[in-house]
């Protein structure tokens, strides 16, 4: 049983440095002894030995937990400790900037161990500090956090700053959270969360807000309640579960909602205002897996890559696809330029554009990889179409066999060059490649020149 004694315990006042640096939240506290602060408590002796601090009667504007008293660590702080019996609200005016001593472990309340029970009863309260020994508490920018920072567990009231983004390691916001700040206009999240403690966002000076994404709870918890200045809250498309009550008595909210999203049947069935939110491409990397099709590029959110293979149409194709981005089932296209990947082992073909009006346009496609890869702002019908144009012999490519091919593939041996430093013969194209490798030889020379003439001397008639 507690000692039902009541006692009071005075210790001595810290210098007017450590009270400025604890007030600005500027230097970690280490080790702070109840012989080292001024601390004003009433307290009990709790059954393991410790002590649990149940009263600051004390008048400093910062509030010094002690780590000892009468050489007991002090582990505990009750729900009413910061309780003012002559206010009507029990609301403490004193108290600006707390510090917890490295024992503590708790900051007690008979009601669910709800932290916020204490620390909302502090009207002013602008930082928390904690001891960098404490096992069970952290702070950082004045605002307390577990140890692990996974849970953000009280956002003071009167901390300064309009824009707070809870970081992305939180993965838990406790009971009141955010409630009833005086300061902050805007409120975002980094990452999803996985539990959000009953009214965790209340009431207060938050104008604008993202919704937090977090799975259903198995109790009810309420966000945004009485939060009469709060006119924005923007949900994305990954929010899968809101509460019923949510934003209960925010009477000018707006929910900014996505279209086909839960959020925005949830305004419809709940009766609240809402705008539909125009999404914002994003860069994607798509891939078909029966065909290896890749696409790459900024496209919708939403946006699914559909491939179909379907029958050949053009003359000399090896193969054809439709390719479509689609969402929700009707065909969008791509916002700007994407690339498109098209394995095959065919070589030496074209990708060829095939458009409605029976037309055909050259994608200029590279093979690279086993790949063609070929830039597009669109996505349509694409054949693999082999150039089967060349004629043997013809080293210029202008569908004529003459002299002309003999002095073109002579000056190539040679180490002629077009103007643009390439090549005269793209020996890379392989069926160029073999029109003009007269001797089959698998190599470009003086003998393919001398085969060449035979040729066109023999009336074309192809050589063995």
């Amino acid at each position: 049983m507690k000692n039902s004694k009541i006692k009071k315990f005075f210790g001595r006042t810290l210098s007017v440095i450590l009270t400025v640096c604890l007030l600005l939240g500027t230097i970690p506290i280490v080790g702070v002894s109840a012989a080292e602060v001024t601390s004003n408590f009433e307290y009990t002796l709790l059954d393991d030995g410790t002590i649990e601090v149940t009263r600051y009667v004390g008048t400093d504007s910062y509030a010094i937990i002690p780590e000892e008293i009468d050489g007991k660590p002090v582990t505990k702080v009750n729900e009413f400790c910061f309780y003012n019996e002559d206010d009507y609200n029990g609301l403490n005016y004193t108290v600006k900037s707390i510090f917890i001593s490295k024992n503590i472990r708790d900051f007690s309340n008979t009601l669910n161990n709800d932290e916020d029970r204490c620390l909302n009863r502090i009207l002013y309260l602008e930082s928390i500090n904690v001891d960098e020994s404490n096992s069970v508490y952290s702070s950082d920018a004045g605002i307390l956090f577990s140890k692990d920072f996974t849970s953000l567990i009280y956002y003071p009231r009167k901390k300064a700053g309009e824009e707070y983004i809870v970081p992305e390691y939180v993965r838990e916001l406790g009971r009141s959270a955010f409630s009833q700040p005086e300061n902050l206009r805007f409120l975002k999240f980094s990452s999803p969360l996985e539990k959000v403690g009953f009214s965790a966002i209340f009431n207060g000076s938050i104008e604008e807000a993202e919704y937090p994404v977090y799975p259903e709870p198995s109790s009810k918890i309420d966000l945004f309640t009485w939060c009469e200045k709060l006119t924005k809250v923007y949900i994305s498309k990954d929010v899968k579960w809101m509460n019923d009550d949510d934003f209960d008595e925010s009477r000018n909210v707006t929910l900014y909602v996505y279209n086909n999203s839960y959020a925005l049947n949830w305004a419809k069935e709940h009766d609240f205002a809402y705008v539909i939110m125009e999404e914002t491409p994003i860069e994607k990397d798509l891939v078909d897996e029966g065909t290896g099709i890749k696409v790459k590029g900024t496209m919708d959110t939403d946006a699914a890559l559909k491939v179909e293979k379907v029958e050949n149409s053009a003359e000399y194709a090896v193969a054809t696809y439709d390719i479509t981005l689609q969402k929700d089932g009707a065909v969008i296209q791509p916002d700007g330029t994407i690339t498109v990947k098209i394995p095959s082992n065919a070589e030496n073909c074209k990708v060829m554009w095939l458009k409605d009006d029976g037309t055909a346009e050259d994608m200029n496609a590279k093979y690279t990889d086993g790949c063609y890869v070929f830039t597009t702002d669109h996505l349509s019908v694409y054949a693999l179409v082999q150039d089967k144009t060349i004629l043997t012999g013809d080293a210029n490519q202008d569908g004529i066999i003459n002299v002309n091919d003999v002095t073109y593939l002579q000056m190539h041996i040679s180490g002629n060059k077009n103007t643009d430093g390439s090549a005269l013969i793209d020996e890379t194209n392989k069926q160029l490649f073999n029109c003009v490798d007269m001797n089959k030889d698998g190599k470009l020379s003086v003998s393919d020149v001398t085969a060449l003439q035979i040729y066109i001397s023999n009336n074309n008639q192809k050589i063995n």
